[in-house]
């Protein structure tokens, strides 16, 4: 097991630029240093050539960080524990993939990729169109208007108003003035009589 002195000492060779710790290497299931990627033995805490920590290194050798939700899983696991998403490398690429190819599109003549918001292609000088970007907005609905029924006005029949004749009154058109009433001589008819002639007897016919 190294000191703390070895640790101090090859800490300042470091710092004066002086070539790392070039030990033996340790035997089988040794940690490598994240710091100067020198190895350990596997119970080592701290590196033998700067002195890092190594519990953190080990503990990110066991376990596996979910890329979805981040939640700490351990190694070899294959579904996350946290959110179920798969932790196989190979699944992760694909998904990678699929994101890149969201963020461009294919040339239709060439098949090459180009930017998402690219005009020409950049191998064939494709001109891609416009309309593709373009999203086109619903229309919307318009309300039908129903005319509302009217209801039909049906007059009512008005009385006749008739006057009733007065007495002997006569309205007279012009002045209004009411004319006095005026008797109605009615003609009798009278049987004609025919006058018979007088017949003059001679005088000596009397006797």
């Amino acid at each position: 097991m190294v000191s703390s002195e070895e640790i101090k000492r090859r800490l300042e060779s470091k710092r004066r630029g002086e070539t790392p710790y070039q030990g033996k290497p340790p035997a089988q299931g040794s940690v490598n240093c994240p710091e100067c990627n020198t190895p350990n033995e596997e119970s080592a805490k701290f590196c033998v050539g700067c002195g890092a920590s190594l519990s953190d290194s080990r503990t990110a050798q066991d376990t596996v960080i979910c890329p979805q939700c981040q939640a700490t899983n351990t190694a070899g696991a294959k579904f996350c524990v946290g959110c179920g998403a798969s932790l196989v490398k190979e699944e992760v690429a694909d998904t990678q993939h699929e994101d890149q190819a969201s963020d461009s599109k294919l040339c239709p003549s060439c098949n090459q990729e180009n930017e998402i918001n690219a005009k020409f292609c950049v191998i064939c000088g494709h001109k891609f169109e416009e309309s593709v970007d373009i999203e086109e907005t619903p229309a919307e609905p318009t309300e039908e208007v129903v005319a509302e029924p009217t209801e039909e006005v049906v007059a009512e029949p008005t009385e006749e108003v008739v006057a009733e004749p007065t007495e002997g009154v006569v309205a007279t058109e012009s002045t209004g003035e009411v004319a006095e009433p005026t008797q109605e001589v009615v003609e009798e008819n009278v049987p004609e009589t025919h006058e018979i002639p007088e017949i003059k007897v001679p005088e000596h016919l009397k006797s």
